[in-house]
C-alpha cells in the first residue's frame, strides 16, 4: 500500500511538469473535521472529530494535494480536483490508513487489541467562505485487513494561509 501512495506522488509530481513552467499557486490548509459511519458495515458509527493537515498545488483548473488526517484513523493521501468558478473545488482522493481495533470474543472478553491497515478512498467538495476559510464535505471508504471496512461523511471548516 504504501508503494502505491508513493507511486500516486510521482505520477502527480510528472503529470504538472508542463504546468510547473506555467503560474503556480500554493496552499497550507489545516481543518478540523467532524463525521460518522454510515451505512450497515460500518466499524464504528459515533460522531468523531479530528484534523487534518495539507498542502494544495493549482495550475489553471486542476489542484493536486497531499494530506495528513487524524480523525478516526490516521490517514495520509493524496487528492486530484477540479478548481470550479467562484472557487469551489470537487476533488477525489486516496491513500493509506491505520486503525486501532478491540476485538472481542461473544460474552465480551477481549481477545486482542491492534493496528490494521487499509486503503482509503473517497470524493469532496470545497467552497470557499473567504480568502483564509473554507467549509468542505466528504465520502470516504476504507478497506482495512481482517476484513473490515469503514463508509464515512465527514465535514470540515478549513483554515488556508
Amino acid at each position: 500500500m504504501k508503494s502505491v501512495l508513493v507511486a500516486c506522488a510521482f505520477t502527480a509530481w510528472f503529470a504538472i511538469a508542463p504546468a510547473r513552467a506555467q503560474e503556480l499557486k500554493h496552499d497550507f490548509h489545516l481543518d478540523a473535521l467532524v463525521g460518522t459511519g454510515v451505512g450497515e458495515d460500518r466499524v464504528d458509527n459515533n460522531v468523531k472529530g479530528g484534523a487534518s493537515v495539507g498542502y494544495d498545488l493549482r495550475t489553471g483548473g486542476v489542484v493536486l494535494g497531499a494530506e495528513a488526517e487524524f480523525f478516526d484513523a490516521a490517514s495520509l493521501g493524496v487528492r486530484v480536483g477540479a478548481a470550479l468558478p467562484g472557487g469551489t473545488l470537487l476533488y477525489v482522493k486516496g491513500g493509506y490508513a491505520t486503525t486501532r481495533v478491540t476485538i472481542y470474543a461473544p460474552g465480551g472478553t477481549l481477545l486482542d487489541r491492534r493496528w490494521i491497515d487499509g486503503g482509503r478512498v473517497g470524493a469532496g467538495v470545497q467552497f470557499p467562505i473567504s480568502r483564509k476559510l473554507s467549509l468542505k464535505g466528504e465520502y470516504r471508504y476504507t478497506n482495512y485487513e481482517l476484513g473490515l471496512e469503514s463508509h464515512q461523511l465527514a465535514a470540515g471548516l478549513g483554515f488556508h494561509f
